[in-house]
């Protein structure tokens, strides 16, 4: 019984590291970049009440905490400092 439990075990492991394969398989096909733009990309950009306010291709609002947000952060305050206060962003 003792037995049949650790072989359970042992095959539930390797079925959990033959998915992460196959994931990690098809993750390099695409990098992540190339992910990010194809799902948000163009982007718009405004300052409305004092923020930053991103919205992507499909007019959703990205949050603050979104990857998307984050990388392009930087440039937008570049802009920012620039005196222009929207605009929009094609690509990564």
């Amino acid at each position: 019984m003792q037995e049949e439990k650790e072989n359970m075990k042992s095959n539930k492991r390797a079925s959990r590291r033959d998915n992460m394969k196959k994931q990690m398989s098809s993750e390099k096909k695409k990098d992540r970049r190339q992910i990010l733009e194809e799902k948000h990309y163009p982007i718009t950009w405004e300052i409305v009440d004092n923020e930053i306010c991103i919205t992507d291709y499909f007019n959703k609002k990205l949050s603050k905490d979104h990857d998307v947000y984050q990388h392009e952060l930087s440039f937008i305050q570049e802009e920012i400092s620039s005196m222009r206060f929207s605009g929009e962003i094609c690509c990564i």
